[in-house]
């Protein structure tokens, strides 16, 4: 029983590996790593022997395809002619590889959705925190007894304590039916929401948080493309933006129109859908909603920073302005938003964080997806110097840079 499924398992680790020999090393790597951590079953070494023998057939064919032809009759200019049709293709592929790695990555997730059985109801998901004790601040640790039902597209959450914080890909209770919740209700009494819990839940539309909730863990409405608003409750003190930058905690919810915040929050504040996080007497912008409606945006006065992809995927975005306090543009901040022409800057040192000379790391660079020709930097007349002459931080961008009168 364990060798058959030893050799389902991977036999499907295999097809998701040579689907993705074309694409980049880092993404091939990051998937393998959460293919193992889905398979706790199987011992490391079984499972990176067979990926080995898949990758590197792969590598070889890749190989055997991209070798120069030796014929006698090749000439110079046309290896030259080559070489610069090959520099002039890579910067569009590299354009729509994020596309491309999104559409495998749910294909991913499908695959081993497949080989997820759900489990009887109802599905502990109870974790162990500390727990403060009296005045004098001495905690205990304990482990409450919070439950997931689901029934007629509703997937309840309730009990008392803390959710498990599932890793990226993880199986989850819900995993094989994960399409058919519609909505999801976290009752009063549960204290967070766990990492991961809502990934991939595609056809989620509403979720109703709890009073007692405090922590939304990273990427929790990650790939919840049909989730169209969100009310995060006054209780929540801690939105975990996380590490996985592939998948940011409101990434690609592509129907996402806002982030509502109830009045009282310590901690957050919505503009208008807009959410921010308070950040060292400023603010900071965590996600411009990818389904938000309206052409330009002011960011907040005294914002002082962005969270990656914060203008990610809105397609109606044309024109930012950033506040004289903001200190970088931000990583990812307009990926694949591919209608964004203008931005104006106002503060004296705004950074890049990483010029195009990186454009290659489609992991940083705040375009992906986008035409950066048609993109126009706007700064002070007063400072243009600052931002063209020996400026590393705008190097490769310089010439998108205008001086706008203010």
């Amino acid at each position: 029983m364990i060798a058959n499924e030893f050799s389902m398992k991977c036999n499907l680790l295999i097809k998701i590996i040579n689907q993705m020999k074309k694409f980049t090393y880092l993404f091939r790597t990051a998937v393998l790593v959460l293919c193992i951590a889905a398979l706790p079953s199987l011992t490391k070494a079984q499972v990176f022997n067979k990926i080995k023998d898949a990758t590197t057939k792969g590598k070889t064919e890749q190989v055997k395809k991209t070798e120069p032809s030796s014929s006698s009759g090749s000439s110079t200019s046309s290896s030259s002619s080559s070489s610069s049709s090959s520099s002039s293709s890579s910067s569009s592929s590299n354009k729509r590889s994020k596309a491309v790695e999104f559409e495998i990555e749910r294909e991913v997730m499908k695959q081993f959705d497949s080989e997820t059985k759900t489990p009887p109801q109802p599905w502990e998901i109870a974790t162990e925190h500390s727990l403060t004790i009296g005045r004098t601040g001495g905690a205990r640790t304990i482990k409450g007894s919070v439950t997931a039902t689901f029934q007629d597209g509703v997937l309840t959450i309730k009990g008392t304590g803390m959710m498990k914080n599932f890793a990226s890909f993880e199986p989850r209770p819900w995993g094989a039916i994960r399409n058919e919740i519609k909505q999801v209700i976290i009752a009063d009494d549960v204290y967070n929401i766990g990492a991961h819990a809502f990934m991939g839940c595609e056809n989620l539309t509403s979720i109703k948080i709890g009073k007692t909730v405090e922590i939304i863990g990273s990427s929790a409405f990650c790939y919840c493309s049909s989730l169209k608003e969100l009310n995060i409750p006054k209780s929540v003190t801690s939105i975990n933006e996380g590490s996985d930058i592939s998948c940011r905690t409101f990434d690609k919810c592509l129907s996402l129109t806002a982030i509502h915040v109830e009045a009282g929050n310590p901690e957050f504040q919505s503009d208008n859908g807009v959410l921010y996080s308070a950040d060292n007497n400023g603010w900071k912008l965590l996600c411009y909603p990818a389904a938000k409606k309206g052409s330009s945006y002011k960011i907040k006065e005294k914002t002082i920073s962005l969270w990656d992809g914060a203008f990610a995927f809105n397609p109606e975005i044309t024109e930012v302005t950033y506040p004289a306090k903001t200190g970088d543009v931000g990583r990812l901040t307009f990926e694949n938003s591919p209608n964004i022409r203008t931005l104006i800057l106002l503060g004296e040192s705004v950074k890049m964080i990483i010029s195009r000379t990186y454009e290659s790391s489609l992991h940083w660079i705040p375009f992906v997806g986008v035409d950066i020709s048609q993109v126009k930097i706007i700064v002070p007349a007063s400072i243009f110097s600052k931002y063209t002459t020996n400026n590393s931080d705008w190097k490769g961008y310089i010439d998108n840079v205008v001086a706008g009168d203010f």
